[in-house]
Formats: structure tokens, C-alpha cells, sequence
């Protein structure tokens, strides 16, 4: 067993993410203890988004060792459904309040740095950590072995002084993005891992096991239990995800790779669902919130299950829109330089 399971099914966790992101954002009341606690950290789904992209940067900038191509490639995936669905959004969300300062700050992300008005928070964290990736492989490359995971483990503790310059500052609001750069850098390093095909030793897979349990106790005591100060519930609660997401992703893996190996074909029934929801993730992750808002403006609060219909049908056919528009100029370009 080896650290590219990752790699293999990347796509599948991706896809349990979005799905687990969505199932968040709808609200629903639970009789058991457990319905209620998958559903309150759905928003850890974001960690795995944010641990595989870790991930994905570091296979990225080591292809393609030029930064302003790396940025570029970044800015081509995100930016085209970002600004559609922001863009649509506003006109159907927004235009009551329309200014060009507003719409500014709603499109650009700043407003989310700024406290202004904003489209989300997600992206603008996206990018960045994207920013500051090349300059932490900078350093991380010229380092070896343990030298590279002591190096990686003081930049993920840097969250911590973030955090607490962030409360003393009137930041707390930008916790979400503080607390997660861990995650993301931890991402880098697992590339690294699974670029070597590392395998995961019995040390290893034991301490995953435990960085879950673990894990999951600190993330339901602090959910469940810890109501004041209020804000915990701002960002620190995302703490435990830490432990729990990047050891959930492994640990999945390694099972899945095992079941390929002795069941196939019920392999790839368990995976492929998940691996179309994973490929159109960020489409997903766009539309779903938003056009929950649109229904209930225009319709009525309690048409969910049209808001959660629409964007199932809606992303993938915006993607599949995104990529052919993509071909399309791509082919162009190849072309133009032929000629």
C-alpha cells in the first residue's frame, strides 16, 4: 500500500466532499445524534477540497515549474464559472443594492478581505494560498526528508499566531481562511509522498487510525459541547479537521485500492458515481448556495429539493460548457501556431 492511492482516487474524494459540502448547507433536523453531527461538520468537506488541492499544486508546479504558467493554469480552471455564476447571482441576488463599488468588491473577492459585500469565501482563500504555494516549494525543495516535514510543520502552526493577530485585530472573520492553511500545506507535503510513491507504513497507518478518532472527539466535543466563547464557531472549529480529513482521505484510499484489487467491478460501481460529482466540483460548490438563495427570493424557503435538483443538473452542464469553450480555443491556438 502506497501514498498513490491518493492520487487514483482523488476524484472520488473529491466528489464525497462536494456532495458532504451540499448536505451541509441544507437545513435539516435530526432525531439521532449521529445524523446530526455528520451533517453539523459538512463543512469540513472544504479541508478535503482544500488537502487535495495541496496536493494537485504540488504535481502542478513540479510539471510545470514556471510560476506566472502555474497561476495562469489556476486562474483559466477557477475564474470562467466564478465569474458566470457570480455575475448571474448578483443580477438575480444583488440589484436592488447595485453600485459599481459593490459589484466590485462582490465579483473581485476583495470584499471578502475587506468586509465588504461578497460573493464567497472559499475562493478568495483558494487563491491565496495558490499565491503563497510557489514560494513555500521554494524553500520545501531545497530541503530533504525530515528537514522538509519539520519545515512544513512550522509553516501550518504559523495558523496559530494568525489566528490570535487575527482576534486582536478585529479579524476573527477571516479565521476560516487562517485555520486552514494547514490543511492545504499539509496537502503539499502528501504530494511530495505520493510523487515518491512512498508507502504507508504500519507506524503510519496506525497513527492515521488515531488522527481520526481523535479527530473526530475534538471535532464533536467542540461542536456539540462548546457554546461560548462564540467565537470558537467562527473558525476554530475547524481545527479537528485537521486531524481527521487528511487521515479520512488515506485511510479511504487504501481501502478503495484494496477493494479494486479483490472486487473490481463493485469497486468502480462505488467510485465512478462520485468521481462524475468530483470532476464537476467547483461548479457544484458555486451553485448550490446561490441558487438556494435564488428559490427562496423567487419561489419559496421551502423548495430545497429544487435548489439541490437545478444544481445537479445545472453544474455538470456548465463544466462540460467551461471545458468545450476551453477545446475550442485551445484547438485555435494550435492552429494559429501551425500555420
Amino acid at each position: 500500500m502506497t501514498y498513490k492511492a491518493l492520487s487514483k482516487y482523488r476524484g472520488f474524494l473529491m466528489g464525497f466532499a462536494i456532495l458532504w459540502v451540499m448536505y451541509f448547507h441544507i437545513p435539516l433536523k435530526f432525531a439521532t445524534e449521529i445524523g446530526w453531527f455528520t451533517h453539523r461538520i459538512g463543512f469540513y468537506g472544504v479541508d478535503i477540497f482544500l488537502f487535495l488541492s495541496g496536493l494537485g499544486v504540488y504535481f502542478s508546479l513540479m510539471k510545470r515549474p514556471n510560476v506566472l504558467r502555474f497561476y495562469k493554469a489556476r486562474l483559466v480552471r477557477i475564474l470562467p464559472a466564478y465569474v458566470i455564476v457570480a455575475c448571474v447571482s448578483y443580477c438575480l441576488l444583488r440589484l436592488d443594492k447595485a453600485s459599481a463599488l459593490d459589484f466590485f468588491y462582490y465579483i473581485s473577492g476583495i470584499g471578502y478581505w475587506t468586509r465588504h459585500t461578497r460573493f464567497d469565501w472559499y475562493i478568495p482563500t483558494q487563491l491565496a494560498f495558490y499565491l503563497i504555494t510557489p514560494l513555500f516549494l521554494f524553500f520545501y525543495k531545497k530541503l530533504g526528508g525530515k528537514k522538509q516535514i519539520i519545515y512544513t510543520a512550522i509553516c501550518m502552526s504559523l495558523s496559530v499566531p494568525l489566528c490570535i493577530i487575527m482576534y486582536y485585530t478585529d479579524l476573527i472573520y477571516l479565521w476560516g481562511t487562517a485555520v486552514r492553511l494547514s490543511v492545504f500545506l499539509l496537502g503539499i507535503h502528501t504530494g511530495s509522498l505520493v510523487a515518491q510513491n512512498k508507502k504507508v507504513t504500519k507506524t503510519s497507518l496506525i497513527l492515521n487510525i488515531a488522527a481520526f478518532i481523535v479527530g473526530t472527539f475534538l471535532a464533536y466535543y467542540i461542536n456539540k459541547c462548546v457554546k461560548e466563547p462564540s467565537y470558537v464557531q467562527s473558525g476554530l472549529n475547524c481545527y479537528p479537521a485537521l486531524l481527521m480529513m487528511p487521515s479520512f482521505c488515506l485511510l479511504v484510499s487504501l481501502v478503495l485500492s484494496a477493494l479494486g484489487k479483490k472486487l473490481p467491478k463493485l469497486e468502480k460501481v462505488i467510485v465512478s458515481p462520485f468521481e462524475f460529482f468530483g470532476k464537476y466540483s467547483l461548479e457544484l460548490y458555486l451553485l448550490h448556495q446561490r441558487l438556494q438563495s435564488i428559490v427562496s427570493k423567487y419561489i419559496g424557503y421551502k423548495n430545497q429539493k429544487l435548489a439541490l435538483i437545478i444544481t445537479l443538473i445545472v453544474a455538470p452542464l456548465l463544466g462540460m460548457a467551461i471545458k468545450g469553450i476551453r477545446d475550442i480555443i485551445s484547438k485555435y491556438k494550435t492552429r494559429k501556431k501551425t500555420v
